[in-house]
């Protein structure tokens, strides 16, 4: 039985296998690189008041599935992050409101190679994950309180632990080599000098670069950034309560922001005034994140930006095309026979990638149709979960 396959829209299932071997031995970084410069920012403009259906069978290139082989024992609570490196996946699982973490990895076939379960206060061990970073080498994991542990991501062995400066917040924060990582600041009362991204050098103990500079209101409230993610090999950025995405260049022996693209939600977009007074009003600040947009999440291949956000407890999806089609501006999906769910987990190889469980199946949130139904019957038999990877291509 096929447990790793692969369908197109338009074409037959094939194996998983072959698919990666064409994917890792033939794809050139370099190709089709999209052009930035540095200096011309993108402007994005969104309006959730023009958003309308869209048939998912319409803009869907390519879907793959992927069973994870995980023991009987265990399962996925909380899936907060995935991470695809050197044809190995990670995935931080967290529950309990954080006082149950664990870190699995497989092998690019779906096979689990090892897991992290270590709670406890031991060498080795933590009692609690905020967030996981990977490396050529190392799976980096950032716990309480200030620390940051080292294992071989290989095979899972613990190496090292290393403490950092109070000032620094690795609750998020991104590898930039194997002792270099960028992090926030944590959250502090606005007109502090404590907002912004710091770049720390574990050899040297020290910040070699912070205030790396923004333009959102989060500087002024003190917030943090709240996504760092990597498209291709640069590392980006989009801070919370902010509209721009930047990229993180190093020039010479110094870092700088550079703003790529601007999402621009006009009057939908939360007031300014209101995030700067958010600290001494909150009543207000809550009340008007029910009414405005606030904070969104972004996704980026080499062909798009997918940008998923709440306006009024409801799910909105903006598909910016970079070849510079027009964007799709999405209310909800129909013809969604993958049930795909507005808010994918990490994007890899062009494709967007979520994750369905077992429960999901079970209590019925998960119920493909059609030309699917089949296919995913087989998976609802060995009762795993799977990756969906979908590959969008916009007409």
């Amino acid at each position: 039985m096929i447990s790793i396959f692969s369908k197109s829209l338009s074409s037959k299932i094939i194996v998983w296998g072959i698919l990666i071997a064409g994917l890792t031995g033939c794809q050139n970084p370099e190709a089709n690189r999209e052009t930035e410069d540095p200096e011309e920012i993108k402007i994005v403009n969104i309006d959730p008041g023009k958003a309308t259906n869209q048939s998912l069978e319409d803009i869907v290139e390519e879907v793959k599935f992927m069973k994870l082989n995980l023991p009987e024992a265990f399962f996925f609570a909380g899936i907060n992050k995935i991470v695809f490196k050197n044809n190995r996946i990670f995935i931080l699982d967290i529950s309990d409101y954080g006082n149950k973490s664990r870190v699995f990895c497989f092998d690019i076939d779906g096979n689990l190679e090892y897991m992290l379960n270590k709670q406890g206060k031991g060498p080795g061990e933590y009692e609690y994950i905020y967030d996981i970073s990977v490396t050529e080498k190392l799976l980096v994991l950032s716990v309480p309180v200030g620390r940051i542990m080292f294992y071989d991501n290989s095979n899972g062995a613990f190496l090292k632990t290393e403490k950092v400066p109070d000032k620094i917040s690795t609750q998020i924060f991104e590898m930039m080599d194997d002792h270099t990582f960028a992090a926030t600041s944590g959250r502090y009362k606005q007109n502090t000098s404590h907002k912004q991204l710091k770049i720390y050098d574990l050899n040297e103990r020290k910040i070699i670069q912070e205030a790396l500079g923004y333009d959102s209101p989060a500087l002024k409230l003190g917030h943090s950034y709240r996504y760092l993610y990597y498209y291709r090999d640069t590392l980006s950025c989009l801070p919370m309560y902010g509209q721009t995405i930047y990229r993180i260049i190093k020039q010479q022996d110094h870092y700088k922001l550079d703003p790529v693209y601007k999402l621009d939600f006009g009057k939908y977009w939360i007031d300014e005034e209101i995030l700067n007074t958010s600290y001494d009003n909150r009543e207000r600040f809550f009340d008007a994140m029910d009414r405005f947009i606030y904070t969104v999440d972004v996704f980026e291949t080499d062909q798009i930006l997918y940008v998923y956000y709440k306006y009024k407890s409801e799910d909105f999806t903006f598909i910016y095309s970079k070849a510079g089609k027009n964007p799709l501006n999405v209310s909800s999906f129909t013809d969604n026979e993958i049930d795909w769910k507005e808010k994918p987990l990490t994007s890899w190889n062009n494709y967007l990638v979520t994750i369905i469980t077992p429960l999901e199946m079970e209590i019925g949130d998960f119920q493909p149709t059609g030309k699917y139904k089949e296919i995913f019957s087989e998976i609802e038999e060995e009762t795993t979960p799977f990756l969906i990877f979908v590959k969008f291509n916009i007409p």
